[in-house]
């Protein structure tokens, strides 16, 4: 006996921690998840916003170079604009909606929230 505990109290107990930790962990696992969707929808959404503008310039026949004129940057700006690895601010995707002869509606979704505690989980996990 252990501090007045038995064996099997002690095992019982240590069955109990271990199921708590792999809830904490799945928990974990899901938020991670959760973040990694959020963080791939975005990408996705950029990405879309730029594809459909960008083609709409082709489909009218616009030249990077009158893109450039009607955004009053340089035509480099617009072919960085256009790489796909940018990420524009939304006045560089505004104006280059204008320039295109687009027009951008946004539409804002409430996404659940995450704790401030389960992000602190996460980087301590990670």
């Amino acid at each position: 006996m252990a501090n007045g505990r038995n064996i099997s109290e002690l095992e019982a107990d240590l069955k109990e921690v271990s199921k708590i930790d792999d809830q904490i962990r799945s928990g974990l696992a899901q938020l991670q998840n959760d973040l990694d969707d959020r963080a791939k929808a975005l990408v996705d959404f950029e990405w879309d916003i730029k594809h459909r503008l960008i083609a709409l310039r082709k489909d009218q026949g616009l030249s990077v170079e009158t893109v450039a004129s009607r955004m009053g940057v340089s035509p480099e700006s617009v072919e960085e604009f256009e790489h796909y690895a940018s990420h524009p601010r939304i006045n560089s995707i505004t104006h280059y909606a204008m320039a295109v002869n687009a027009q951008l509606e946004l539409k804002i979704n409430r996404l659940p929230a995450i704790s401030e505690e389960d992000l602190d989980l996460l980087q301590e996990e990670g």
